[in-house]
């Protein structure tokens, strides 16, 4: 089974804007058969495919989305005879991403139209097993979980046919909530002489019924940002299946990744397992800085994709991102760095920079008369460009906060960094350049990663 079709009758309103294709049409009056349409075991769209037969139902909701209206608002689950929905879907958040008449083709004796959008949840109003919830990761799980994951024993008469020594083999602590990493096991093929099973890598949310479904999602998603950073390889989930009280939520949603299986895990070198890190990880900053370090650590796994020059830029910006989010972020660090880039002038801040932009203007006079207008067009560009400090003092001063030894910790001098990003910024680096700025990224990558570590920890 790999593509998964969920049933549900459906209904639509669009408020004032049903007035577009007549109030009183058809689209309005019936229940329509539809199916939620996803990939079991790998990411990609979600399909809403929507049953019709004379109703024209393609061309109403066509009109409607030339009018710019979204046609995910307008739809809802049909109530049952006793006047409840049975289920629910929640398109909050979710994107359009394709809108089509399923190529004019005829299923069961009905035409359809296909809606393709990039997430969506269906709420059951029951519950199936214990609160929590299980989410299913993406291929770049394979690899890190099946290095710690080995069969010891097979039972042909077992439900669950293994008996698996895991490194995760029980529930650790985090925030509020316990988690698992494992392996689920389908058999997809017995004969006589081979059986073949499938593994799906998933993490297990345990939350002890305290959490609503979004903080237990919240939680998978900062879980899934630290696997990402630990086995430096996009690593995040697509479905999810979340159990409440009451009800059981099926989450579903597009992602992008890069396939990784290369075995180099660079904090390997200071946490031997995921576990010994996860345990120096402090769940309140990593989630206070959760958008941030998502951000972060995305590029930072990506950049190693690119050209010498493109990731080494990568790597100096997000540098100067870090450091930017600490002065923006304490004003303690911020009182003990010293950036202040700007002079202070006698004249008002409107006086001192039309001061300044007349006295650019007469530089003009020495620029060549081919470049004089283009000088002349960016001169109001270049009136805030006066600065006090240094890029490289202000990288100093930022450094000495958290006593990082540049030359002895990492062999990097700022200095170099900085020559190397102005070359390369003003497109004048040479061969022998980037033969530099080669031996220079590793070392910048392994601060680059100590520094998120201090955000994280």
């Amino acid at each position: 089974m790999t593509e998964v079709k969920l049933h549900y009758p459906i209904v639509f309103d669009f408020g004032e804007s049903n007035k577009l294709i007549g109030k009183t049409d058809d689209i309005f009056k019936e229940h329509f058969n539809s199916n939620i349409i996803f990939n079991y075991y790998r990411p990609g769209r979600v399909k809403i495919q929507i049953f019709y037969k004379q109703n024209y139902l393609f061309d109403n909701l066509k009109i409607l989305l030339n009018n710019n209206i979204d046609l995910l608002s307008g739809i809802s689950v049909a109530k049952n005879k006793f006047g409840q929905p049975g289920s629910n879907i929640d398109f909050t958040d979710s994107k359009l991403l394709d809108f089509n008449d399923g190529g004019g083709h005829w299923e069961n004796g009905f035409k359809f139209v296909i809606l393709e959008i990039d997430k969506i949840s269906v709420v059951e109003n029951f519950k199936i097993g214990i609160d929590g919830g299980e989410f299913y990761l993406c291929e770049n799980a394979m690899l890190p979980l099946g290095m710690n994951y080995k069969v010891e024993a097979f039972h042909f008469d077992k439900p669950n046919k293994f008996e698996a020594k895991n490194e995760f083999d029980g529930f650790y602590n985090f925030g509020e909530i316990k988690f698992k990493l494992e392996f689920q096991f389908e058999e997809t093929m017995y004969t006589k002489f081979k059986t073949t099973f499938r593994r799906i890598p998933i993490l297990t949310v345990d939350d002890n019924e305290k959490l609503d479904s979004n903080s237990i999602i919240q939680y998978a998603n900062i879980l899934c940002i630290l696997l990402s950073f630990y086995y430096d390889r996009n690593i995040n989930f697509f479905r999810a299946q979340i159990r409440q009280p009451e009800d059981t939520i099926t989450f579903i949603r597009q992602i992008s990744y890069q396939i990784n299986d290369d075995m180099d895990f660079p904090l390997l070198k200071k946490y031997k397992s995921f576990v010994e890190f996860i345990s120096i990880c402090n769940y309140k900053s990593t989630s206070a800085n959760y958008e941030f370090l998502e951000v972060l650590i995305s590029k930072f796994i990506i950049s190693k994709n690119f050209d010498i020059e493109s990731e080494f830029m990568i790597l100096y910006g997000l540098l100067e991102k870090i450091r930017n989010y600490f002065l923006n972020k304490t004003k303690e660090i911020a009182d003990s760095i010293e950036v202040k880039e700007e002079f202070e002038f006698c004249l008002s801040k409107t006086k001192t920079q039309h001061y300044i932009k007349d006295k650019l203007k007469k530089i003009s006079n020495i620029v060549v008369d081919t470049d004089k207008q283009e000088y002349l067009d960016t001169v109001s560009m270049k009136v805030n460009c006066v600065k006090r400090i240094l890029m490289k003092n202000q990288f100093e001063s930022f450094f000495n906060y958290f006593n990082i030894n540049l030359l002895k910790d990492y062999e990097l001098e700022m200095k170099e960094v900085l020559k190397f990003r102005n070359k390369v910024y003003h497109g004048s680096s040479s061969q022998k350049h980037l033969v530099e700025i080669k031996n220079l990224k590793p070392k910048m990558r392994n601060l680059v990663s100590d520094l998120i570590l201090i955000i994280i920890e």
